[in-house]
């Protein structure tokens, strides 16, 4: 409960302000969780954060929150459709390659209730780690490469989570919205559907892409490292030098 302890996370933040009162019965309640085992460290962490939201007076944060836009506006399910051969299909579902990287040439439609778009010429191919085995595949469209520095709505790539083991499709998506109600560096995300070849590959979270586009309306700047934790990391020490740390090039 330091959320509650400490008004603010640094000297220029206010967090979170509650009623001295309700702090101290707040303080009790964390701490009759915690006896009865019902707090495990994550719990920990994100029970000050939900209290402060349903009690507290403000939680404040210093980061700049991007507009929705169109293509993460969350009142309504947009829709991508995916054209690919039907040979390329097969080899990126191919059990053998799972774990492939290899981007597919298709031919991507968006559609929400404002229009459709069709994007010629992008790449194709699975993401994720453990979902690459799953029945539920989650996708990449990568815009840009076979045209680089291409955008389509500003974002260079578009994640398509299957969300394999999560069966509300949700709970993932609304960590990302409490996220951004707490004014915290987080992702855009949306519900969408996706068809590939005209078939229906079910209900899918968009999901914004880290990269320098989603650096620079949160900290004003893409300067600096940007890393990406890749499995299986264990967060080994290799060097003090950041380019040992490398592996792929930026995207």
């Amino acid at each position: 409960y330091s959320a509650f302890d400490r008004p603010s996370m640094n000297q220029n933040a206010h967090f979170c302000s509650v009623d001295p009162m309700m702090t101290s019965l707040l303080k009790r309640l964390f701490r009759f969780f915690s006896i009865q085992g019902w707090a495990n460290s994550t719990q920990r962490v994100l029970f000050p954060l939900i209290l402060c939201m349903l009690f507290g007076e403000g939680v404040h944060a210093q980061y700049p929150q991007p507009d929705h836009g169109r293509l993460f506006d969350p009142d309504n399910v947009s829709r991508f459709d995916v054209q690919i051969p039907t040979d390329s299909l097969n080899a990126l579902l191919d059990p053998s390659n799972a774990y492939s990287n290899h981007e597919y040439r298709v031919t991507a439609v968006y559609t929400d209730p404002q229009g459709s778009d069709t994007l010629h010429d992008v790449g194709f191919r699975l993401r994720g780690n453990t979902s690459r085995n799953a029945q539920k595949k989650s996708f990449k469209i990568s815009v840009n490469r076979f045209q680089d520095g291409r955008r389509f709505k500003g974002v260079k790539k578009i994640n398509l989570n299957g969300q394999h083991n999560d069966p509300s499709i949700s709970r993932a998506y609304f960590s990302w919205k409490w996220g951004r109600i707490l004014e915290l560096p987080v992702s855009r995300s949306k519900h969408s559907e996706l068809y590939i070849n005209g078939n229906y590959y079910g209900l899918y979270v968009h999901i914004e892409h880290i990269n320098d586009d989603w650096l620079k309306p949160r900290f004003g700047n893409d300067d600096g490292n940007l890393y990406k934790c890749i499995w299986p990391a264990d967060l080994t020490f290799i060097s003090s030098n950041p380019n040992d740390y490398k592996f792929t090039r930026s995207e």
